[in-house]
């Protein structure tokens, strides 16, 4: 049978443990990156026909509203 020493069983059990929360940390951080990348360039726009606020990912200058279809250009800040 295959015998196994204490030392080693602890070392690779902690080991193992620790591989797993770094591939968690990982996946996590770059899951938050996509998100906050995808928020970052998100454009804001303010119409002047019905005063609604929106913002949109389209990378055009101007997005209609989605309450009555004017389309607006960006706000610059």
């Amino acid at each position: 049978m295959f015998e196994l020493s204490l030392q080693l069983a602890v070392s690779f059990f902690v080991i193992t443990g620790l591989l797993f929360f770094f591939g968690l940390w990982m996946f996590y951080d770059r899951r938050d990156k996509r998100y906050y990348d995808a928020q970052r360039h998100r454009r804001s726009f303010h119409c002047v026909r019905c005063g609604k606020l929106y913002s949109s990912l389209q990378r055009s200058e101007t997005v209609p509203c989605p309450e009555c279809g004017f389309g607006n250009g960006s706000l610059k800040f």
